[in-house]
């Protein structure tokens, strides 16, 4: 930021891209995930498609680890614990899907 007179300028750096390359373990809990989501889904939809009916073992087993690799994403990431809070897969967690050509994914589900 810089000061001219009565005015200030300020530059913003845009960050580089992120890398589409998934860099942690996708384990089998994140694999059923990311095949189960299907839009914008709430936690208690994804757990009742995965037939789940714990919610701190669905969050430590499947949801958080799925979140932390980038490969689902909160709809309202500034309101983590909203009741209207609902998951969807990132531009990442489409392509790992695309590349290890998952099966059992309905596109109809």
């Amino acid at each position: 930021m810089t000061n001219q007179g009565n005015q200030f300028k300020v530059i913003l750096k845009r960050n580089q891209p992120e890398s589409q390359e998934v860099t942690g373990e996708v384990t089998e809990f994140v694999e059923r995930l990311l095949k189960a989501i299907n839009g914008d889904m709430s936690r208690n939809d994804i757990q009742e498609k995965l037939s789940l009916k714990h919610e701190d073992y669905f969050r430590n087993k499947y949801l958080q680890p799925a979140i932390n690799l980038g490969l689902v994403e909160m709809t309202i990431p500034q309101k983590p614990k909203s009741s209207k809070q609902k998951y969807r897969l990132t531009a990442k967690g489409i392509q790992y899907l695309n590349r290890h050509s998952c099966e059992g994914r309905n596109p109809e589900d």
